[in-house]
C-alpha cells in the first residue's frame, strides 16, 4: 500500500532519463507548505525555484548521457488533486563515463523520530558520478560523496527558504512527519527496474 497524503499536503515528482532508455527516473519528494498558499501554482514555481538552484539544476555537474526532466508536482487541495508541470527539460554536459543506469546514489530521509515508519529513502540517478569513482565493491569515491551531500544539503535549505519543508508521509494519512536532513550513502544502491531488457 503507498502513502496517503492528507489535504494541504504536496507530492513532487523529480525526473531524470539516460540515452538508450525511453522511460524516466522518478525521485519522490514530500512537502508541506509553510506559507499556506493554498495555490497549487505558487507551491510548484517554489519547488523548481529550489531545485534550479542547487547542482541538481546545473548542466554542468550532470553527465551527458543524462537529461533532467519536467518536474510534476501535484497538491491535494479539499477538492481534490491538482497537478503542475515546472521547470524546462535540459541535457547535462558533464563529460564523465556514467555508472549503468540500475545504480543510484541512496539519499536517507532523516527524521527525529525512530521506528521504520520515520524513515525514508532517495534512489538519485548516479547524474554526477563517473564509473570509475565506484569500487569494484559499491563503494563511491569520498570526493563524490562529499560532492553529492553538499548538494542535498543545498537542496534542502533552498527548498526551506522557500518555505517548503521536506516531509514523509504515511500509509494512514496522518500529518507529515519532518525531514530534518538529506544524508547521502558511501555505497551505491540499486534499482533493478530502472534497467529495460
Amino acid at each position: 500500500m503507498g502513502v496517503v497524503v492528507p489535504v494541504g499536503g504536496t507530492q513532487a515528482v523529480m525526473r531524470w532519463s539516460v540515452a538508450g532508455d525511453p522511460e524516466f527516473m522518478h525521485v519522490v519528494l514530500g512537502l508541506i507548505d509553510l506559507a499556506v498558499s493554498d495555490d497549487p501554482e505558487d507551491i510548484a514555481a517554489r519547488f523548481e525555484t529550489a531545485f534550479a538552484d542547487t547542482n541538481l539544476g546545473l548542466a554542468s555537474t550532470i553527465a551527458n548521457a543524462y537529461s533532467v526532466a519536467t518536474k510534476l508536482v501535484s497538491t491535494r487541495l479539499a477538492s481534490g488533486w491538482v497537478q503542475v508541470e515546472v521547470g524546462t527539460a535540459f541535457s547535462g554536459t558533464l563529460s564523465v563515463t556514467e555508472a549503468p543506469n540500475n545504480c543510484a546514489v541512496l539519499v536517507r530521509k532523516n527524521t527525529a523520530f525512530g521506528g521504520r515508519q520515520n524513515r525514508g529513502r532517495m534512489y538519485f540517478p548516479p547524474f554526477m558520478i563517473a564509473n570509475t569513482d565506484i569500487s569494484p565493491t559499491g563503494v563511491i569515491d569520498s570526493a563524490d560523496v562529499t560532492a553529492f551531500q553538499a548538494t542535498m544539503a543545498d537542496f534542502y535549505t533552498t527548498l526551506v527558504a522557500e518555505d517548503l519543508q521536506p516531509v514523509l508521509w504515511h500509509e494512514s494519512g496522518a500529518a507529515g512527519t519532518q525531514i530534518t536532513a538529506f544524508v547521502t550513502q558511501s555505497r551505491i544502491a540499486t534499482q533493478r527496474t530502472r534497467m529495460r531488457h
